[in-house]
């Protein structure tokens, strides 16, 4: 504590060395440890803020608070590339409150973190029924969580799951949540029967003029989907198309991270074309 007082014209590294020396939660330092984040997080810095804001939480007295904080480091440890540490903080989330919200929150992303690892499998239990659960009600957590499965789907040809999505996607609106989640789910989801349905919807997105270049990359992400299905290739294995179009799409696509659908599908909804945040967050 000596040697953060000195530091008092340093605001961020003041606030890192009086959270190395607090053992017990205190407001005030979490607090300034926030503040270091907002100012790491204008430098692009993804994972300093996310640490921060993780030290943060551990130092919050009061649950929602530490849930609130946790939340925010899940999408810059997203962006940073690291889907253990996605889900590790979601499930401090789900340690620190019972807030309905949250916890949904918390699922999504424990979702997009399995799917963005090789816990395929794993990632398809957790998200399908979640959305079965939710679908009538809540539409929009519904989409979030079928695209998050969309990509595991389409790159293992997983047949029995792919049906199971399209029967989700036939209870969502197509209104329901933002256009480009929709059009890539859909996509990926039934990229030959649902095609000419998709393609209007992608055309309609397309002519907004003031699209986010993460958007597009997933409005882009779903074309290439679409483009490589015009002509069914001979299926293999659990019915995952075997042409080059979709071999080479699992190479890119897999290098990615990321929630949305698309997004990181920021690079990737995830998984390697596009989405961030779960969509009820946005």
């Amino acid at each position: 504590m000596a040697l953060a007082e000195v530091l008092n014209g340093y605001p961020d590294r003041r606030a890192w060395h009086m959270a190395a020396a607090t053992l017990v939660p205190d407001e005030a330092i979490a607090s300034a440890l926030e503040e270091t984040a907002g100012r790491a997080r204008r430098r692009g810095g993804y994972r300093v803020v996310a640490a921060a804001l993780e030290r943060a939480a551990e130092l919050s007295p009061e649950g929602k608070q530490r849930a609130r904080r946790l939340l925010d480091a899940i999408e810059l440890a997203m962006n940073a590339g690291e889907p253990l540490w996605v889900e590790k903080l979601a499930g401090g989330v789900v340690s620190a409150t019972d807030d309905e919200a949250m916890l949904m929150s918390a699922k999504l992303w424990t979702g997009w973190a399995l799917a963005a690892t090789t816990r395929q499998k794993a990632a398809l239990y957790h998200l399908l029924p979640l959305a079965e659960d939710v679908v009538q009600d809540a539409p929009v957590t519904a989409l979030t969580a079928v695209g998050h499965a969309a990509f595991v789907v389409y790159s293992t040809g997983d047949d029995i799951c792919r049906r199971q999505m399209i029967d989700l996607l036939a209870r969502i609106p197509l209104d329901a949540g933002r256009d480009f989640d929709q059009v890539w789910t859909r996509a990926s989801s039934d990229p030959f029967g649902a095609r000419e349905s998709v393609l209007e919807l992608l055309r309609k997105s397309l002519a907004d003029p003031d699209r986010h270049v993460y958007q597009l990359t997933i409005l882009g992400g779903a074309a290439w989907v679409l483009d490589g299905h015009r002509h069914p290739a001979p299926r293999h294995g659990h019915g995952a198309p075997a042409g080059r179009h979709d071999r080479r799409f699992q190479r890119h696509a897999g290098a990615g991270t990321g929630p949305g659908p698309v997004r990181g599908r920021r690079v990737g909804s995830g998984v390697g074309l596009g989405r961030g945040r779960p969509a009820d967050r946005r």
